[in-house]
C-alpha cells in the first residue's frame, strides 16, 4: 500500500521542511509534485537508508543523491528476504551501491577496500516492518486501545 509524505516524515522522524528539501535534492523524488504524492514501501526503505547515511556518516543529501537512483532501485526491485540478510555498500566516488552478505568475509573485505559507507539495510528493513506491524492492529484492538485515533493504514510493499 502506498505511503503519503506524512507517513514518511513520521517514520523517519523528520520535519515537513526537511522532507521538502530532500524532495528537491533527490532526483527520484524531485519529479513528484504536490502533497498527495504516494510512495512505495521500497522507496520508504531507500529513504531510510539515505537518512541513515546522513545521520550516521554525515553524508549530505546532495552527495548521496549521486547514487540515490541505484539505492531506490535496489530497495524497490530486490526481494525483501534478500535485503534482510544484507548490508548496503555505497561508494559515492564511483556512484555505486550494492547489497553484500555480511557473513561472507571475502565480500565484506572487498567492500571495505573500495566502499566508503556501509548501511545495515537489513536492520533498517526489520525496523520498518516492526513499525508497520506495530501501527497496524485489527479494528477491534484499535477501538479498545486508541479510542478516537483515526490513523490511515500503514504503507506496505
Amino acid at each position: 500500500m502506498p505511503c503519503h509524505q506524512d507517513e514518511i516524515c513520521e517514520e523517519l522522524q523528520i520535519s515537513r521542511q526537511t522532507w521538502r528539501k530532500w524532495r528537491s535534492e533527490l532526483p527520484r523524488l524531485a519529479s513528484r509534485k504536490g502533497g498527495k504524492s504516494r510512495f512505495t514501501s521500497g522507496e520508504l526503505l531507500a529513504l531510510k537508508a539515505l537518512h541513515y547515511l546522513k545521520r550516521q556518516h554525515g553524508v549530505p543529501f546532495r552527495k548521496s543523491a549521486q547514487v540515490s537512483d541505484e539505492i531506490f532501485d535496489l530497495c524497490r526491485y530486490t526481494h525483501w528476504d534478500e535485503i534482510t540478510a544484507s548490508v548496503l555498500a555505497i561508494n559515492t566516488k564511483s556512484k555505486t551501491a550494492e547489497l553484500i552478505d555480511p557473513s561472507n568475509e571475502e565480500e565484506v573485505f572487498k567492500a571495505f577496500s573500495v566502499t566508503i559507507y556501509l548501511v545495515p539495510i537489513g536492520e533498517l528493513l526489520v525496523e520498518l516492518k516492526d513499525n508497520i506491524h506495530r501501527d497496524y492492529e485489527p479494528a477491534s484492538l484499535q477501538k479498545a486501545t486508541r479510542h478516537e485515533d483515526h490513523r490511515a493504514e500503514p504503507c506496505y510493499r
